[in-house]
């Protein structure tokens, strides 16, 4: 690309805040393409806003300020320091990382498994390492910015099949052991099918290059790995979004749907989200986590991660396996769970469109409007929530979305809060599309949240011409504003009496 002036057309009062630079592209010269980067110069208001957060990762609430893994991880300061500055090759590694990496593939059910300082280098460094130029990847098209960064360094020739599509993975799969190679048709030394547990999905776009990371589905894991045995490839499974997020055991998307751990060749994971510290793992097999120790380039040439941040996920997942602070961590599991299919079947009675899988921690409402993407992020922002909005370019121009975290340490009062909070922000700017019915989960969920104000199927003390509607509502989800309607009806001394909840 070669730099170009900047058209007059661009040339207006804007430009004293936003830069612009304009490159004139190697197209077809009838295309008289541009590409327009603008970047607005932000300052901070020196200000400070108590909210109520739905925006980060903290799944199972490790990452506050209290609680035991904060009181060993001031004692792992104290014995070790806060840096350790120097590579795991060299004189970084402590006592700590060794305990850490033997309990990482413990939990995980893998033989072995190595740690790193940072998640997004654990993808991008290590994926060189395991594929090169005679190897072939197949990736979810939705795959994370790392994990497409990680196989274009490797020089694989990378194929991308439809995202949580089986039947295009399969084709790709055939393909590639038919044909092999591009040019010559030899066979690939190695097939590595690369995907995540949960998608977390938005669509990065740079210079032409399409880079994914967002959506809130989950993987469909055991028909991936049946393709794997079926065509002998390998599988890379990225699970920084499952891992202790999903399953009965926090053990991430295997746990979930109940397969062997060990089908799983090669596990990568991160520790920001679920155990609210930094870093990345690999497990797998002894042999090839000793081939990461001696040839990764995170391990020879990155610092290695800090005693604290080692100390952190060690009491994390200690609590999460029930060997300290028993019962806390089912119940942390169970508590998330729950918030994660309340906060959803909420969503959907107010008639937003909403992404992803019900299970999943991440969860995505539709806007379509950059505009109201905006007045949304700012007026729940007002009313005191903390969300994360994403438009363009890091999505497609009409998937503006917004995308909230669940937590377990939402309490219920906390999610009916944010949730009325939504509700109220959502009708003032107009995004409830949805025209589908509530599905049947969200229906047992609301009426069984709802129990409490019946008697006899009818609300309490609430007028006999309401009841009929307020009940249709919840069995089948056909009244557009159900929750207003419910505001409308229960009168302040009715939810004295009753003893209901305020948001209701």
């Amino acid at each position: 690309m070669k730099n170009n002036v900047i058209p007059n057309s661009l040339n207006n009062p804007l430009s004293e805040r936003i830069n612009v630079i304009v490159c004139k592209t190697n197209f077809h010269p009838s295309l008289s393409a541009y590409i327009c980067f603008s970047i607005v110069h932000f300052s901070f208001t020196g200000t400070k806003s108590k909210v109520l957060n739905l925006g980060s990762y903290n799944y199972l609430g490790f990452g506050d300020p209290t609680g035991p893994c904060t009181n060993a991880t001031e004692k792992a300061t104290i014995k070790f320091g806060v840096g350790v500055a120097s590579s795991r090759q060299e004189a970084g590694s402590l006592i700590l990382h060794k305990e850490l990496e033997d309990l990482v593939a413990e939990f995980v059910g893998q033989e072995a498994a190595i740690v790193f300082s940072m998640g997004f280098s654990t993808n991008s460094l290590n994926l060189p390492c395991l594929v090169d130029k005679d190897c072939c990847v197949v990736s979810d098209e939705l795959n994370h910015t790392s994990l497409v960064l990680g196989c274009r360094l490797s020089g694989a020739t990378i194929r991308r099949f439809k995202h949580n599509d089986m039947e295009d993975l399969e084709k790709i799969l055939q393909d590639s052991v038919v044909y092999g190679r591009p040019r010559t048709h030899r066979p690939y030394k190695k097939i590595l099918i690369v995907v995540e547990g949960i998608y977390s999905s938005y669509i990065f776009l740079i210079m032409y290059v399409y880079l994914h990371s967002m959506e809130g589905s989950i993987l469909h894991l055991p028909e991936v790995i049946a393709l794997k045995k079926k065509y002998n490839a390998y599988l890379y499974l990225d699970e920084a979004h499952s891992i202790g997020a999903l399953g009965q055991m926090g053990r991430g998307v295997a746990d979930y749907f109940g397969v062997d751990p060990r089908d799983i060749d090669i596990s990568m994971g991160t520790f920001t989200k679920s155990f609210g510290s930094s870093g990345g793992y690999i497990a797998g097999n002894r042999k090839l986590i000793d081939y990461l120790r001696s040839m990764s380039y995170n391990t020879v040439y990155g610092c290695s991660m800090p005693a604290p941040l080692a100390q952190q996920i060690i009491s994390s997942i200690r609590i999460i396996m029930g060997k300290d602070v028993p019962g806390e961590g089912e119940r942390r599991i169970k508590c998330l769970a729950e918030n994660i299919r309340y906060f959803r079947a909420r969503l959907h009675e107010m008639h937003l469109i909403v992404y992803g899988n019900r299970d999943s921690p991440v969860v995505p409402v539709i806007v379509y409007m950059p505009a109201k993407l905006v007045a949304f992020s700012r007026r729940c922002l007002e009313l005191g929530l903390g969300t994360v909005v994403v438009g363009f370019p890091a999505t497609t121009l009409l998937l503006s979305r917004v995308r909230f975290c669940i937590s377990s340490a939402h309490t219920r009062e906390l999610l009916d809060r944010a949730l009325d909070i939504i509700e109220q922000v959502s009708e003032e700017i107009g995004i409830c599309y949805s025209k589908q019915p509530i599905p049947e989960w969200a229906k047992e969920i609301l009426y069984k949240d709802k129990s409490h104000l019946y008697t006899n199927g009818f609300l309490k003390n609430i007028e006999p011409s309401v009841n009929k509607l307020l009940k249709k509502s919840v069995h089948t989800g056909t009244v557009s504003n159900s929750i207003s309607l419910r505001k409308r009806c229960l009168k302040r001394d009715t939810n004295e009496k009753c003893g209901i909840n305020t948001h209701f």
